[in-house]
């Protein structure tokens, strides 16, 4: 939501009073809904509210106002050193080895790669993500085969970009001689 919306979803939450026959929602309870929930639409909210109606005889809680599935993400905290959010992102990416395509996984590694070509290329932290990215790409390479990155644009520019097309070229030729023989 936008802070142009505030008046609306008050009236939502006046609305919401009346038919539990409690006092309207001050300022403050005005603005700790609002903070919970204004990372969805208005639209969500009101259609939230008029689902919880139906089926509540209570005032809602911000989270019966929220679509389930979207509940907010849990923050995540950060000891500051970009060691320990990489080693976050390195068991990520082994969860999503285990559960995902091979297809999907060139395709997150084809964005992941394409946000860090945007990094500045003398900044350190550029060097230790293509290292990583280089790295998902062995491992994908190796664990799947070259059929996955060379019969799609996306996957194919990634893996030329972080293992060389030559490499590309030759794991190709391996994998279509041991089909052949």
């Amino acid at each position: 939501m936008h802070k142009p919306e505030f008046s609306d979803f008050r009236e939502v939450l006046d609305r919401l009073a009346k038919l539990y026959g409690r006092e309207k929602p001050d300022d403050e309870a005005c603005e700790l809904y609002w903070n919970a929930l204004r990372d969805i639409s208005l639209d969500a909210v009101k259609a939230c509210a008029a689902l919880h109606a139906k089926r509540s005889k209570f005032f809602p809680k911000p989270s019966e106002l929220r679509p389930k599935g979207l509940m907010p993400a849990e923050p995540t905290v950060s000891d500051g050193s970009h060691e320990a959010q990489d080693r976050r992102c390195e068991r990520r990416w082994d969860e999503l080895l285990q559960t995902k395509t091979a297809l999907t996984m060139w395709h997150l590694l084809a964005a992941y790669l394409a946000r860090v070509q945007l990094m500045d290329p003398s900044d350190e932290l550029h060097a230790v993500r293509m290292d990583f990215c280089r790295g998902v790409a062995k491992r994908l390479l190796e664990t799947h085969g070259p059929r996955w990155c060379t019969h799609d644009p996306h996957c194919m520019h990634a893996a030329s970009v972080l293992l060389g097309g030559a490499s590309i070229a030759v794991a190709h030729e391996q994998s279509a001689a041991a089909v052949a023989s």
